[in-house]
């Protein structure tokens, strides 16, 4: 799951849905935001997909409806409302028609308190409403639990399918490729494990020596064999043999260099918002914390390193490559187009309950 921000929609045309979607789509990426459509056809669809978030997990974040569907079961708008009424919904609602808005508007009226989070629109302004509520709840990635889960669950999904791909595609090479990548494997083993011996025998001196370690000594032991750089290479080696495509220069570069490297320091270290809050700051120890960590009254003074804080016009960057880099990686999902599952290899559709 690769989705940002979670909208079901529901929508009798199809193609205004495509239309509409389309445009938005690109204001999010604009904003390095990803977004995970459910497009249905028939209100008891939203009915069914509400009920099973408020007994789980939420996934929706914002439910666009057509306030004036055209639906077998005879629902209506007005319908659709008061049985929103009686559910506990958590999700912004944003209701559109060509007509009627004076009606919907009197109906949410009528019961103001049940209605928190019920916007209303004409299909002229769909697009205005759509796009505050897609900029209100992305407001969420600034939060910094939401900044270091959307850094996890991004890069644990490319790791993902790097994985998947390597698994689905190694089988498919000739045995001199095979030969190769095997190579490949084997000489970057005997370099970690001859820098991790090197690195493991001044630890053994160091014990022998001083009887004691320090405690920065006993977190920093290094104990793995084949890096994920190492990982992304034969990624990119058998993209090349099973496509001689290669991947933009630089991309995986960056990637590794810039988004894992701030993945993993604000994946294990302590985060808190700037006074300021111009920053999201982090702190490798509680030493590091004492000598840097933000004063009452935070200024350029404050001591802030560029090596303990990201800034909020660095996090949208951040987002964008993230999103970027996430789009060339799904490119080779089951031969450029198909979508990895948790059991293999698989399309996905948009419609339907």
């Amino acid at each position: 799951m690769r989705e940002n921000i979670g909208i079901l929609w529901v929508e009798d045309s199809k193609s205004y849905y495509a239309e509409a979607k389309d445009i938005l789509e690109m204001h999010a990426s604009d904003r390095g935001i990803k977004i995970n459509y459910r497009y249905v056809e028939d209100a008891s669809c939203l009915f069914e997909e509400l009920e099973k978030q408020v007994q789980g997990f939420q996934i929706y974040d914002i439910c666009f409806i057509d306030y004036a569907l055209s639906m077998p079961n005879g629902k209506t708008g007005e319908n659709i409302i008061r049985e929103l009424r009686q559910k506990k919904v958590g999700t912004d609602i944003l209701f559109y028609s060509s007509e009627n808005i004076s009606t919907i508007r009197e109906t949410i009226k009528q019961d103001l308190s049940s209605f928190e989070g019920v916007y209303v629109a004409d299909r002229d302004s769909f697009e205005d409403k759509s796009k505050l509520l897609l900029n209100k709840n992305s407001k969420k990635l600034y939060s910094i639990n939401n900044i270091r889960g959307l850094l996890m669950n991004e890069t644990s999904e490319n790791d993902y399918i790097m994985k998947s791909y390597i698994l689905k595609e190694f089988a498919t090479l000739s045995d001199e490729q095979k030969i190769e990548i095997t190579n490949l494997i084997k000489q970057n083993v005997i370099d970690n494990y001859t820098f991790i011996e090197k690195s493991a025998n001044k630890i053994i001196e160091k014990i022998e020596k001083d009887n004691i370690l320090e405690a920065n000594k006993i977190l920093n032991i290094i104990n793995d064999l084949l890096h994920l750089e190492d990982r992304y290479r034969i990624f990119e080696k058998i993209i090349k043999f099973k496509s001689n495509d290669i991947m933009e220069s630089g991309k995986i570069d960056n990637y590794l260099n810039k988004l894992v490297k701030l993945r993993n320091k604000l994946a294990h270290r302590k985060l808190e918002i700037c006074n300021s809050y111009k920053y999201v700051l982090h702190y490798n120890d509680i030493d590091d914390y004492e000598r840097k960590h933000c004063c009452t009254e935070c200024s350029d003074n404050c001591g802030h390193t560029e090596n303990n804080k990201v800034c909020i016009e660095d996090w949208d960057k951040l987002k964008k490559e993230l999103v970027e880099f996430g789009q060339i990686v799904s490119f080779y999902k089951n031969d450029k187009g198909g979508n990895i599952g948790k059991s293999g290899f698989m399309f996905r559709t948009e419609a339907g309950c």
